[in-house]
């Protein structure tokens, strides 16, 4: 078939139960689009780089196919690789720098310095946009010649995902070494607007995170990193709206650092919407927060912090709207304050102490019965205490 339609300029075989192409493929001279994607193909033929004219070639959902041939780096015209990210190739093939035409990489793998594919091979893959999860970065950290990736030529990329691998076991000079390689491996500002960074093993967050040259950056997350202080100032990111930390269990304490600024009159997460903060399992406090910090945050949930003990950065935030309080077994109260006058949800599950402080009668009660809508495990308790108010009910 390939043989008399060597002209054709676009083939989709997705979801064909392929599991071997013809070699007869590498004929199609004027093949421009060839879509692969959701077969059974293990491997593609080494006759794959006669595809002089490919620009776009789909493999996603191929389940089998772990590796792509080293001949790669032999279609130039390449603009388009696609491919998933976590489930399908363990490397990327040696060479495949050579395809600066590239506009679409949904993933790059790090190898080490000795190893097919190592980080230099990013360095002239400036065109690349969109999103990209770089994984295995824990191999950067065996060489010194980060910088040569050139992340901070990539202009065009508006998601980054950094990943490291969990399974991996540190000692501090390694966590050093790990700091020192991310604090080089700066990305772009010019259109980076989510960033992610998951099982990151450094002893510190790169300053870079925080730097307020990334003013389109709007959303970042940091999953199961292992460092042990917020010391990057993500409050003085311009244009944040929403930050996720997830299962960070060795940070104890937030500090003003991660607010930003340093002087009386600045304002940090000046447009920070939405917080959540889930498994932080040592953390105990979050000091530093003053009025004006947080000025548009409506949303905020905090989750799975058992030593949690002090709140008292919750008086200051006069915008928010959703407060939701999970599994803090050791937190007995709110801030000596009521909350703020705009709060129109209150949502308490499985902290005790907390609940019994915020039940009708309890000691934080008068700081919250403003609230429209309270939960405490489970339960409406304006269904409860009725639609009156804390008065009426003086005689329950």
């Amino acid at each position: 078939m390939f043989i008399a339609l060597k002209f054709i300029e676009a083939l989709d075989l997705s979801g064909c139960h392929l599991t071997e192409l013809a070699y007869s493929i590498g004929n199609l001279s004027q093949l421009r689009y060839l879509d692969l994607s959701f077969t059974l193909l293990n491997s593609l033929p080494y006759c794959i780089d006669g595809l002089q004219e490919l620009q776009t070639l789909n493999l996603k959902g191929c389940k089998h196919l772990h590796e792509l041939p080293k001949y790669m780096k032999d279609l130039i015209k390449l603009r388009h690789l696609h491919f998933d990210i976590l489930c399908q190739l363990t490397s990327m093939p040696k060479g495949i720098g050579a395809l600066t035409e590239l506009r679409t990489l949904s993933a790059f793998i790090v190898k080490a310095q000795d190893d097919d594919c190592n980080i230099k091979e990013l360095r002239y893959l400036n065109n690349i946009s969109g999103s990209i999860h770089i994984s295995g970065l824990e191999n950067m950290m065996v060489y010194h010649d980060v910088d040569q990736a050139a992340l901070h030529d990539k202009k065009h990329i508006t998601k980054l995902q950094l990943s490291w691998n969990p399974n991996k076991s540190y000692g501090p000079e390694e966590e050093l070494a790990v700091f020192k390689s991310t604090e080089q491996f700066k990305p772009s500002s010019s259109s980076l607007i989510e960033l992610e960074m998951r099982f990151y093993p450094g002893s510190r967050l790169p300053t870079w995170i925080g730097s307020g040259e990334f003013e389109k950056l709007v959303r970042i997350t940091l999953m199961q990193c292992e460092n042990t202080q917020l010391n990057a100032s993500i409050g003085d990111l311009p244009n944040l709206k929403y930050l996720h930390i997830m299962d960070l269990d060795q940070v104890k304490t937030i500090t003003h650092f991660f607010l930003g600024g340093f002087n009386d009159s600045s304002v940090g997460f000046s447009k920070l919407e939405r917080l959540v903060i889930d498994g932080m399992r040592s953390l105990e406090t979050w000091e530093g927060v003053k009025y004006g910090d947080f000025p548009l945050l409506y949303e905020l949930t905090i989750n799975h912090c058992p030593k949690l003990i002090g709140v008292q950065f919750l008086q200051y935030l006069n915008s928010l709207k959703h407060l939701r309080i999970d599994h803090c077994g050791e937190l007995k109260s709110l801030p000596k304050k009521a909350l703020s006058a705009a709060l129109h949800t209150l949502i308490i599950n499985d902290s005790p102490l907390l609940e019994k402080s915020c039940s009708k009668g309890g000691e934080d009660w008068p700081k919250i019965e403003h609230i429209p809508n309270i939960w405490i495990d489970l339960e409406d308790i304006r269904a409860t205490c009725g639609d009156g108010d804390a008065d009426s009910d003086s005689d329950d």
